[in-house]
């Protein structure tokens, strides 16, 4: 039994511990301060990071949302359509595992999103409508709506939490512990570059 999601995880894909070591020394290696100083070099790194974790821990996408230096949220990067749907649904709903990560500072996993539409954690219900159709009812591209599990990790930067990071499968399905480790390992891959970067980020880690 999952003991985040309160539901039985299938085994753990995409964790292998060697191919984590070696992702996050590769991404932490060569580390220049004066580059992370430039924004383009930032976000080139922090597109890294999420092409390192999308693959090493076998998900279907990954987003990244980060609070600027007014303590609004914005959506940093995202893998594809579907996942820039979720992050942008979560930013401007204020609803999701992803703003649930932010508030409580703990990790967010949901099996099925879907399972919203049925009662079961309802409050996801508004952003599971997101996904499925536009502001005008109509219904969105097939690639946009492939979206059913979710695991949210929070971003720490300078010991506050700065934003989240969040993986996404087409299928429902639990969370496994590894699988949480290894997603907030790369979440502290980022809060590693943003504390670094100063002054382009405040003195939090917040974007500036």
């Amino acid at each position: 039994m999952d003991e985040e999601t309160g539901t039985a995880a299938p085994p753990d894909r995409g964790a292998d511990d060697a191919a984590l070591a070696t992702s996050l020394v590769e991404l932490l290696s060569g580390l220049e301060v004066p580059d992370l100083l430039v924004e383009q070099h930032l976000l080139g790194r922090l597109e890294q990071v999420l092409a390192a974790a999308e693959t090493v821990l076998g998900v279907d996408r990954i987003g990244l949302m980060l609070l600027d230096e007014h303590d609004r949220l914005q959506v940093v990067g995202a893998s594809d359509p579907a996942s820039s749907r979720l992050e942008h649904g979560q930013q401007q709903l204020g609803v999701g595992p992803g703003i649930d990560s932010l508030r409580t500072a703990q990790p967010v996993a949901v099996a099925d999103l879907a399972a919203s539409s049925r009662g079961e954690q309802p409050h996801y219900t508004p952003l599971w409508e997101w996904l499925q159709h536009r502001r005008d009812g109509s219904p969105t591209s097939p690639e946009a709506a492939l979206v059913r599990s979710v695991l949210s990790v929070p971003v720490r930067a300078r010991g506050r939490v700065v934003g989240t990071l969040n993986l996404a499968r087409s299928r429902p399905g639990g969370w496994g512990e590894r699988q949480l480790v290894a997603c907030q390992a790369y979440a502290d891959v980022i809060g590693v570059l943003l504390t670094l970067s100063a002054p382009l980020s405040d003195d939090s880690g917040r974007l500036a």
